[in-house]
């Protein structure tokens, strides 16, 4: 073993014809008994490829995740080079692989003792690994030894809070790159600055931090904030943000009197007319009117009469405009005065001129007094009669009537009283019959306006008749006086 033929050569006393290099039988021929030959066969060492060489070697850069494996590896002249790769286990469980990535070098070839390496990836975070480069070639498979001994990097959770009403965003920056969402994890000794923005319409109350990141946080503004560290440790950051306010400002005008309440409450005006509301919240303002009042309409930053809104994203000022009610109509009745009879004079109501017509219970106290040659005989109508006042209450259309007697001429007055107080008779006939008539044709009116037309007409009728009864006796009753003159 480890030795190869390498040819067959004659003996000095005469060849045999072997002389070739030649794996086949060397044929020798004798010619006579008792001849001798010698046979020298050439024998030299078999020539055998070794296994590569391999060393571990200490790895380059470490992260959390991934650690640059190095080795180095002499082919030792194999013509067809060695494959070769890294394998790498946990510290704990050497003899089970998580990754065998190959060389960046593979394959080796030539001589030379030759570096290469390999980056493992998708490794745990603080984890001790170890790793060994194979490498193969014909004359077999070599593994360095002893293994190499890694661990990844450590990384840290960060955690980021917000509280409050507002709202606002928090990002970060890991060692100077650009604004992004907070990652987590986040390597060990990373510099981090976490930068927190109020939105539109909110404050940034408050930024802290706890581990790393404790007392390395600042307000810069009312509405943003950062905080800057090197991460060591599991760390926290908390942003309260809170709703920024508006006023809201409510007034009332108008000849009318009410009040404006908001819903959701703060203001009651009357009392209370200025509140404070969270930005962007909606605010509906009630009214409500006093008795004798009504509301006409909302100004400012609302209009018209119906639901009134308003969102507070600004200070924002409603006024409600509120009006005395109208008075409620006056019913009214008439009064209607007529003076009959030969005689003349005048009639005064409360003292004074007498109007068509009154509120509805008005009391009106009428006063006849009669004309030089004439005598007030008396009332007729509205309950009165008599030649005292006549007082009505108006509740109703009244109607009145005032009789006045011309005196006899004074020479006659002795000797024919009998004939004056004949010719009385006839006129105040007339007078009650004028009265009758008159109620009559108030009564058709009334009637009328109730759509009973055939009612109405019969006491149209009757009026006439019996006023023209009164106009007869009326001059009857001037005739007689005239007589009564002569």
């Amino acid at each position: 073993g480890g030795s190869e033929f390498v040819e067959w050569k004659a003996a000095s006393g005469g060849g045999t014809g072997c002389s070739e290099i030649t794996t086949n039988p060397c044929n020798a021929f004798f010619t006579a008994v008792g001849e001798e030959r010698t046979l020298n066969p050439e024998f030299a060492l078999e020539a055998v490829q070794p296994p590569p060489t391999v060393e571990n070697n200490a790895p380059g850069a470490i992260t959390q995740s991934s650690i640059v494996m190095n080795g180095h590896v002499d082919n030792e002249g194999d013509a067809g080079g060695s494959s070769c790769k890294f394998v790498v286990a946990l510290e704990a469980t050497p003899g089970t692989p998580v990754a065998e990535p190959a060389c960046d070098v593979d394959p080796v070839t030539g001589t030379a003792n030759t570096a290469v390496e390999a980056t493992a990836t998708g490794l745990s975070p603080s984890t001790k690994y170890v790793y060994r480069v194979v490498a193969t070639n014909t004359g077999g498979t070599t593994t360095g030894t002893p293994d190499q001994a890694a661990e990844t990097s450590a990384t840290w959770t960060l955690t980021i809070n917000e509280s409050g009403s507002g709202s606002g965003t928090v990002e970060c920056e890991v060692d100077g790159g650009g604004l992004e969402t907070c990652p987590s994890p986040i390597p060990d000794g990373s510099e981090v600055e976490v930068i927190a923005t109020a939105d539109t319409g909110s404050e940034l109350a408050e930024l802290s931090g706890a581990g790393s990141a404790a007392g390395e946080c600042a307000l810069e503004t009312a509405t943003e904030g950062s905080c800057a560290f090197t991460i060591t440790e599991n760390s926290a950051v908390t942003a309260e943000f809170v709703l920024e306010t508006r006023k809201l400002t409510v007034s009332r005008s108008g000849s009318g009197s009410g009040s404006v309440a908001s819903t959701p409450a703060g203001i009651e005006c009357g009392a209370d007319c200025e509140e404070e509301y969270d930005y962007g919240e909606a605010v509906e303002l009630h009214q409500s009117a006093a008795s004798g009042s009504h509301f006409v309409e909302w100004t400012g930053d609302c209009a018209g009469s119906g639901p009134c809104e308003v969102t507070m994203d600004a200070a924002h000022g409603v006024g409600a405009t509120f009006a005395l009610d109208p008075p409620p109509p006056v019913v009214t009745h008439s009064l209607t005065i007529d003076k009959v009879g030969p005689g003349s004079g005048s009639v005064s109501c409360n003292g004074g001129a007498c109007a068509s017509s009154y509120a509805e219970g008005t009391t009106v106290t009428l006063s006849a007094a009669a004309d030089a040659g004439s005598t007030f005989y008396g009332w007729a109508g509205a309950g009165c009669s008599g030649a005292g006042d006549c007082v009505v209450t108006l509740n109703s259309d009244r109607a009145v009537t005032a009789a006045f007697e011309a005196n006899p001429p004074a020479a006659q007055e002795t000797g024919e009283e009998g004939g004056a107080s004949r010719c009385a008779r006839p006129a105040r006939k007339a007078a009650a019959l004028s009265n009758r008539a008159k109620k009559l044709r108030r009564n058709a009116r009334r009637v009328a306006r109730n759509g009973k037309f055939g009612k109405a007409k019969r006491l149209r009728r009757k009026a006439h008749r019996i006023g023209g009864r009164a106009q007869r006796l009326s001059r009857n009753a001037k005739r007689c006086r005239r007589s009564a003159g002569r």
